[in-house]
């Protein structure tokens, strides 16, 4: 085995977090190596190049409300973006709802008795929050609580299936409640029936920034910012050594060759259960207990290269009906024109499952014949306008919410919370359900918080880069590592 000089910091994962947590170390001066067992940076957030298209993995739009991240991602991008209206739809008993629901649409394809029903049965469910209190503590009873059985039947139930692939009775609340800046169904359906007035919530913006070239621009600018000695994919992390509360170093393959990365501090952002299970030495009984209970999701994306020049005029279209295979589609060249080529589209299809279950063994050929059969049964495309398919099938997609999972969280927290040099980030990393700029601002945390400067904060780092030379002077990008191929 090799050995390598001890790092200033060792990232563990090269997806947004990694990226931003290894940006800021850069600009800090710290000595820093990210480790990537993939062989292009990005995680979830690549952007894939197939022929003459480009895809990314589930479509990821960019919103935040932090201003400094903002012009940050405007800079790292050097304004090659653009901002797309929203225009989303759930496809439901064979109509087209728009979403975030406008109260006329929504009326038309709920009916008048489903509307009554809803109203009434909103109505009777406040009535009864106010007599007795109530606990929510799964999904389904949180849901209930706040809107009535009604809806929770007709809008909630069969997508939240779907997606997580269990009951929601077994769903923890915990979920809705990470997830209520962007109550997304809940909050439009609610203001479509009722026409609530209050603020706007983030995952329901109007309007959100899109790189021109797909997600992947913002790997690529952060991977711009980041030595390329400094970073280590295709690399399989094997042991994460530690002694006296502390993480001395790690063990990885790459190139065939075992080496040992000596560390003085580590930002881990890949799946903590992966990550504690190679820890050397092991975790006591209970922690490894606590790690057995935490479960991710999964996700196969097929995307189907059309020849025509458009198939919807829409961002996302949502599927809760169980009769169609696929949960979620989105059409890359209606975020931007540049994802396919003049006179082509392309419509990328997200199969949830969990790793070994049927949709994630089925063949290719089945799992594409499955996306084409249903688009053609709603209409959308025919047999012959398929021109190509790509499948990819992702890993630890999304953390799972199982009821009381956050007691079994918090077990292997703590745990890892002993480690005096280890920081935690990001959704993998924490167990959470981050949107894109939340990822990012969890990796720019990780980092102020093992700088000298006590006065070292999120914002603070970012203020200092947009004010620097290199930040005004953003120099253009020729590498595309976050392209796969």
């Amino acid at each position: 085995m090799s050995s390598q000089k001890k790092k200033d910091l060792v990232v563990l994962g090269a997806g947004v977090t990694g990226l931003s947590s290894a940006f800021f170390a850069k600009q800090n001066n710290l000595d820093c190596l990210v480790v990537e067992k993939d062989k292009y940076a990005g995680g979830l957030a690549k952007t894939i190049r197939y022929k003459d298209f480009k895809f990314d993995l589930g479509g990821h739009r960019f919103v935040t409300h932090h201003s400094n991240l903002y012009r940050f991602i405007t800079r790292l991008l050097k304004d090659d973006y653009v901002t797309v209206k929203r225009s989303s739809k759930i496809y439901l008993n064979k109509r087209y709802i728009n979403y975030p629901l406008e109260p006329i649409n929504a009326f038309f394809h709920t009916g008048i008795k489903n509307t009554v029903h809803i109203i009434s049965d909103y109505l009777k469910q406040k009535v009864l929050n106010i007599k007795q209190s109530t606990n929510p503590k799964s999904l389904e009873d949180w849901i209930v609580s706040h809107y009535g059985r009604r809806l929770y039947h007709l809008f909630f139930k069969s997508y939240s299936e779907k997606v997580w692939g269990i009951d929601c009775s077994k769903i923890d609340k915990e979920w809705i409640i990470q997830r209520i800046q962007g109550l997304s169904l809940g909050q439009a359906i609610k203001r479509a029936v009722f026409q609530s007035k209050g603020n706007r919530f983030k995952t329901l913006a109007d309007e959100f920034l899109y790189p021109s070239n797909g997600i992947g621009d913002i790997i690529d600018g952060l991977c711009d910012g980041i030595d390329k000695n400094s970073m280590s994919l295709n690399s399989e992390i094997i042991s994460i050594n530690h002694d006296s509360n502390k993480i001395e170093s790690i063990d990885i393959v790459h190139a065939g060759k075992q080496i040992n990365v000596p560390a003085k501090q580590l930002i881990n952002t890949i799946p903590i259960t992966r990550f504690a299970r190679l820890l050397n030495p092991e975790p006591p009984a209970e922690i490894k207990h606590a790690i057995d209970k935490l479960r991710s999701r999964d996700l196969v994306v097929v995307t189907l290269f059309i020849n025509k020049p458009q198939v919807t005029k829409d961002n996302w279209i949502y599927f809760p009906d169980k009769s169609v295979p696929f949960g979620r589609i989105h059409e890359p060249p209606n975020w931007s024109a540049a994802m396919s080529p003049s006179g082509k589209t392309s419509i990328v299809a997200e199969f949830f499952c969990f790793h070994g279950d049927p949709v994630w063994q089925s063949s290719e050929e089945d799992i594409v014949s499955k996306t084409v059969a249903a688009l053609q049964d709603m209409q959308l495309i025919t047999q012959d306008e398929v021109i190509d398919s790509k499948v990819i099938r992702i890993r630890h997609a999304y953390p799972l919410f199982e009821l009381d999972f956050s007691t079994h969280c918090e077990i292997v927290c703590q745990y890892l919370d002993g480690f005096e040099n280890l920081n935690l980030a990001g959704r993998s990393g924490m167990f959470r359900y981050y949107n894109l700029d939340q990822a990012m601002l969890s990796g720019i945390d990780a980092i102020s918080s093992l700088l000298p400067n006590n006065d070292s904060s999120v914002d603070s780092l970012l203020t200092e880069y947009l004010t620097s030379e290199r930040g005004r002077n953003n120099e253009v990008r020729t590498d595309n590592t976050s392209m796969a191929t």
